[in-house]
This record gives C-alpha cells, structure tokens and sequence, in this order.
C-alpha cells in the first residue's frame, strides 16, 4: 500500500539551522510492563525517540534531495541554453523537441565553430 504523503513546509518544526526537528511522537510512551508491540511493528524493532529521529532523517533527506535536484535542473537548463538557441538558429523551423540526432550533431558542430551562435541577443 503506498500512501500519497503531502506536507505543507509551515507546519513543520524547525531547529535554527532550518531542518526539520520533530522532539515526540505525540503520544506518551506507555510503561513496557504494560506495553506489548505487535510483532512485525515498528515499536517492536524501534523506541519512540528513535522513531522521531528516523522521521527527522527522513524528511532531512527529502528537502536535501529536492533542493540537490532543484541545483541540477537549474545547471543543465543554463548549459543546454547556448545549445537550444544554436539550434533555433540553425533549423528555424524545427522545435527543440522535434531534433533528431542528426540535426543535433550538426547543430553541435556548427557550435563549435561558429561559438556565437549559441549567445543570447541582446537588444
């Protein structure tokens, strides 16, 4: 069963760093005398405080993730940018999309003989 998890960035707790720092799970602990976890459930492998720090890592990773791939994204739209504009250049008529790997060779070859053609114009 795969649950569609959404979390709205406000309602999370923060430490000053800006990392998510949850400290409970919100529920008391019961007393293990009284206390007997399901076998195959998470409090029968992991306390309450570890369950709260294994939460923390988590959506550490997440945003750490989301914010690595967010970095990437942004680096390959700038190094593809003088690519696209060349290409627009060279087959006016054609969309990005619609280049096939012998345009883009061309493309690519005209590029680096005539470096201009991938500048932004300016004007």
């Amino acid at each position: 069963m795969k649950l569609d998890l959404r979390v709205k960035a406000n309602a999370l707790p923060r430490n000053k760093a800006g990392d998510v720092q949850f400290t409970k799970l919100g529920i008391h602990e019961p007393k293990s005398d009284f206390f007997t976890p399901l076998p195959g459930s998470v409090l029968s492998v992991f306390t309450f405080d570890e369950v709260v720090e294994l939460v923390n890592r988590a959506l550490y990773q997440l945003e750490y993730q989301a914010r690595a791939h967010a970095k990437r994204q942004r680096r390959q739209t700038e190094e593809l940018a003088p690519v696209k504009r060349a290409a627009k250049r060279v087959y006016p008529n054609l969309t990005w999309s619609n280049l096939g790997q012998a345009e883009l060779k061309v493309v690519m070859e005209r590029l680096a003989a005539e470096p201009s053609l991938g500048e932004e114009v300016k004007g």
